[in-house]
């Protein structure tokens, strides 16, 4: 059986309104060095089908995701878990684990917009703990934050950022490489950081839903077109790995 987590494993988006005073906005990506050149992909997949992500339903039944010709389709409406404090769930794979490298994927908020809130996660631990790329389309914000003990700690941020086409990708990608993070939106550097807390993990993504849990409105976001990379003349033993289970022999 295929270590494939479902969409609906572990909650994966808490509040960050309550997590970013004023006194915590750090600049965004003005005085980033330049980010190491991509090498070999390590793995890819259209996310139309059953692989490192799996169809799944949360307890609650609110929150779904599912194959559509064009990717993975999930929607959030109110919370995973009636104890949960938000709307909102995560996937982690687990075949997926990268300590320098790049992971990409395509993001279409199509319905919702205006309330989506959308994470892409590196080096995740087996705790959950890790980096987060997370982009909130009606705000225009996009920020790097380091997941700690189900604390956000705010490493950058950018707030201006134009609402895309609700019938165009976006592209979203984090690069790691040792302790420096670059977060790209459609291939365009929009924030950078340092920290060295967290050095491999797994790969993971997130949907939820900002504002009120307990309201009915639909937030979409279909995902598609995964890859993850290494970076040019890296440490070869921290580069992306691709790791399924063996299938089990026929009896």
């Amino acid at each position: 059986m295929r270590r494939a987590v479902s969409l609906l494993l572990t909650l994966a988006v808490l509040s960050l309104a309550s997590l970013t005073p004023a006194s915590a906005r750090v600049a965004a990506a003005q005085d980033a060095p330049d980010p190491p050149d991509l090498g070999d992909t390590v793995f890819e997949d259209p996310l139309t089908a059953t692989g490192v992500l799996r169809a799944s339903t949360c307890p609650t039944r609110r929150i779904a995701g599912d194959f559509v010709p064009t990717g993975f389709r999930i929607n959030v409406t109110r919370r995973c878990r009636d104890t949960d404090t938000n709307a909102g769930a995560r996937s982690t794979m687990r075949d997926l684990t990268i300590g320098d490298g790049d992971v990409s994927i395509d993001v279409t908020p199509v319905e919702g917009v205006e309330r989506a809130r959308i994470i892409l996660y590196a080096r995740q631990q087996e705790n959950q703990d890790g980096y987060a790329l997370i982009w909130e389309p009606g705000l225009g914000l996009v920020q790097l934050r380091r997941w700690t003990s189900s604390t956000g700690v705010l490493l950058a941020e950018r707030g201006d950022l134009a609402r895309p086409s609700s019938e165009t990708p976006t592209r979203l990608a984090l690069r790691v490489d040792g302790e420096r993070l670059w977060g790209f939106l459609d291939d365009e550097l929009v924030v950078f950081a340092t920290d060295g807390m967290y050095t491999g993990g797994f790969v993971a993504i997130a949907s939820g839903r900002t504002g009120n849990p307990d309201d009915d409105e639909p937030s979409t976001v279909v995902w598609q077109n995964l890859r993850v990379a290494a970076l040019v003349d890296g440490d070869a033993p921290r580069a992306p790995t691709y790791a399924p289970p063996e299938a089990s022999p026929a009896s």
